[in-house]
């Protein structure tokens, strides 16, 4: 089993494609079904201020706070879809800017666990056991390395834990 695979010139894989395509799409439904109200709350206005003209006075001050009111959450609603999709394309930039490292990463996964798979069981020779011990040494300083390369640097125990 592998630890990474990296996929084809370090784009996004298959899945990671269709999630952002489907919460793109998911915004684009909502905002049009929002869209699609638009003429029922003009309707609803339409229709307030036809009824505001055979109302008594007393009665009108009613109908002006509920298309205030129905106003308002339309704001309010628009507002939230409107920053739903900013929080959606400033979450996708922020993965994007990411990506390239991770696929650096992948790949760097992928050398080291060939590396490990290619090591040879402990020799019982002195000199076999030296060139393994230097192997090995030289191993664990590349993975120190890479480790310390991390913003912020990870201590290598934190992945032994």
């Amino acid at each position: 089993m592998s630890i990474a695979r990296v996929t084809k010139c370090g784009r996004k894989s298959e899945e990671e494609d269709i999630g952002s395509l489907f919460l793109f799409i998911l915004l684009k439904e909502i905002q049009k079904a929002l869209l699609a109200k638009e003429p029922d709350l003009s309707s609803c206005k339409e229709l307030g201020d036809d009824l505001k003209k055979y109302l008594v006075q007393d009665e009108k001050p009613k109908v002006d706070q509920a298309q205030s009111e129905v106003n308002e959450k339309w704001r309010s609603l628009q507002a939230d879809v409107d920053e739903l999709a900013k929080k959606l394309f400033s979450s996708q930039a922020r993965v994007d800017s990411y990506q390239p490292e991770v696929n650096e990463l992948k790949a760097w996964l992928t050398d080291t666990e060939g590396k490990l798979t290619n090591l040879e069981p402990v020799g019982v020779e002195p000199e076999q056991v030296k060139q393994q011990l230097g192997t090995q040494a030289v191993s664990c300083v590349a993975v120190r390395k890479r480790l310390c390369q991390s913003d912020p640097p990870i201590p290598p125990r934190a992945y032994l834990e």
